[in-house]
């Protein structure tokens, strides 16, 4: 169901049109090529498949053959389910454009993993750091940028996995930015997170930079989840973009394991139209 909504919001109305166009050929030809099985004309026949689409039952004279019943029947069965899949298809299609035109495809490419750079903060702090680029031509605006850290691990005192969430709540200096009021086209921005924050929760306390384990602690795999929100400038519609990167693992086999790079994200343009991909270049060190 995932990948079918994926492949929904991946199409374009003009796809969408070309696919239209492209039903009318097949089914045109479908129907030509129904009607030259039987001894009338063609126009005979369209007037039947026309007919059948619309509910009715009239039959023009000269399709069956020989009046034998159970060709007939074959004609009715086959016409009926050819209208039907008409039909689906049609509302499959009709429905996509309506969406398309009711919401804009907005797309916004997250990198793929975090980059801890030592030269992006003050002071020699180190800072998680990612990439977001509005890859549409809209304009966005007041763009609200949430992080949560997602903790899910296995105790010996419990039989069942946790999961712990922690806000990333902090000021201009510790998470930047949290909001981008004019997000322009074809930007790149890089979101900032300062690795020695310490969070925490109404049960539990937590340190961003590593995972602490404890005696009882058989694994914990923790990820940062990213929502991103705001409104297109064009038709002030909303949209909410989710993604979830990992950040690192520990467990009794393997130890810790980082799911981040160390450098710094590679330069880019202010602008950039094409190679999309080149958000998750980092120059290691």
């Amino acid at each position: 169901m995932k990948r079918f909504h994926q492949y929904i919001n991946g199409i374009s109305w003009k796809q969408s049109l070309l696919y239209y166009f492209l039903l009318i050929i097949v089914f045109g030809g479908i129907l030509m090529a129904f009607s030259s099985l039987f001894n009338s004309s063609h126009v005979d026949n369209v007037n039947f498949g026309i007919g059948i689409s619309g509910g009715l039952d009239i039959f023009p004279e000269g399709l069956v053959i020989d009046d034998n019943s159970n060709v007939n029947w074959v004609l009715l069965v086959l016409s009926i389910l050819l209208a039907v899949a008409v039909l689906i298809i049609k509302i499959f299609f009709e429905s996509i454009v309506i969406v398309k035109m009711m919401k804009p495809p907005v797309s916004l490419g997250i990198s793929d993993m975090f980059v801890l750079n030592s030269s992006w903060g003050r002071d020699g702090e180190k800072y998680f750091t990612i990439r977001v680029l509005n890859e549409t031509q809209f304009t966005l605006l007041q763009v609200s940028i949430k992080v949560v850290l997602t903790s899910t691990e296995k105790s010996s005192k419990f039989e069942d996995e946790m999961r712990w969430y922690f806000d990333i709540e902090g000021n201009k200096r510790d998470v930047q930015p949290s909001e981008i009021s004019i997000f322009t086209p074809y930007t790149p921005w890089t979101l900032s997170i300062n690795s020695d924050m310490n969070l925490h929760n109404s049960m539990k306390d937590h340190h961003l930079s590593t995972i602490e384990p404890t005696d009882d602690l058989e694994w914990s795999k923790r990820a940062i989840d990213i929502i991103i929100t705001g409104s297109e400038a064009q038709d002030g519609t909303d949209f909410i973009v989710y993604k979830s990167v990992k950040l690192d693992s520990w467990s009794k086999e393997h130890g810790y394991v980082k799911h981040y790079k160390e450098g710094h994200f590679a330069s880019l343009p202010l602008e950039m139209k094409t190679g999309f991909h080149r958000i998750n270049d980092v120059v290691e060190s």
